[in-house]
């Protein structure tokens, strides 16, 4: 588990798209090392990952993309719960502190 609380989160965070690409950032920084089988026992998957990358798109007058993979283990009795997905999430066995560079 990370520990967080919102006084971790930049104040110069005011947006999702904003909010969505710390989070992206410090998930891999805090656990982009790290791997699952996703498939297979061989099939071995990093829980995060993102490249800043060209793309054709021109979104927003921009081509250039955050682009990312995330793995967040989640109860596996998901499908019947009427909670929203954030409060089914399944926190990392291991405790895990905010890397440098992602705290205020």
């Amino acid at each position: 588990m990370t520990a967080l609380n919102r006084d971790n989160i930049p104040a110069s965070i005011n947006t999702l798209e904003g909010l969505t690409a710390w989070c992206l950032a410090t998930y891999e920084a805090a656990y982009g090392g790290k791997a699952y089988p996703e498939r297979r026992s061989d099939d071995l998957q990093r829980y995060a990952t993102f490249s800043i990358t060209g793309v054709s798109a021109n979104e927003n007058q921009s081509n250039t993309f955050m682009i990312g993979r995330i793995a967040i283990p989640l109860n596996n009795d998901i499908a019947a719960s009427s909670d929203p997905v954030w409060l089914n999430v399944i926190e990392h066995s291991e405790n895990v502190s905010l890397p440098p560079g992602y705290t205020v």
